[in-house]
């Protein structure tokens, strides 16, 4: 398993990756507008990639031998970002491993690449659905006691907390 900093020449394997992740959230039963072409053009290119070549969003992907097996949008919270809930924060916008990945130590080694390239920040925050509570609590993140918008419960942890 290798973490790294995405490539221009991975976009093909990102997409595939994010289109897998957004299938799996079943977004586009929740609201049918949200094809594939939709999700590709509109939240990954024109949202994700838009703000990572500005700088604003940090990607990073897992792989295994050659293939991508996860990824992860994230960023310092200010002022650039369509999201800034916590200025100065490290915030874990979007974060996905393929099932077949899972339970192996790939999101730990994830996540705790996403943290390292954070640098100095006060903590790190992210929305988890009700599945992925008990992975993020094995990471070292804590329940925030807060909902986010989009319904999902916020867990944090201070920078120099564990990592996995």
């Amino acid at each position: 398993m290798q973490i790294k900093a995405f490539a221009p020449q991975e976009v093909a394997q990102l997409e595939a990756l994010f289109l897998d992740y957004c299938r799996e959230l079943r977004l586009s039963e929740e609201d049918p507008r949200l094809t594939d072409t939709v999700l590709r053009e509109k939240i990954l290119q024109g949202l994700f990639l838009k703000h990572w070549q500005a700088g604003v969003v940090r990607i990073a992907l897992a792989w295994e031998e050659d293939r991508p097996v996860g990824f992860s949008f994230y960023q310092v919270d200010g002022p650039d970002s369509d999201w800034n809930h916590r200025p100065g924060w490290g915030f874990f916008r979007e974060f996905y491993v393929v099932p077949a990945a899972r339970r192996r130590g790939v999101g730990r080694a994830l996540a705790a690449f996403c943290r390292a390239q954070l640098g100095p920040v006060p903590g790190v925050y992210l929305t988890a659905d009700t599945a992925a509570e008990g992975f993020w609590r094995a990471c070292g993140f804590m329940d925030a006691g807060e909902t986010a918008p989009n319904g999902n419960r916020i867990f944090g942890c201070t920078s120099g907390g564990p990592s996995g």
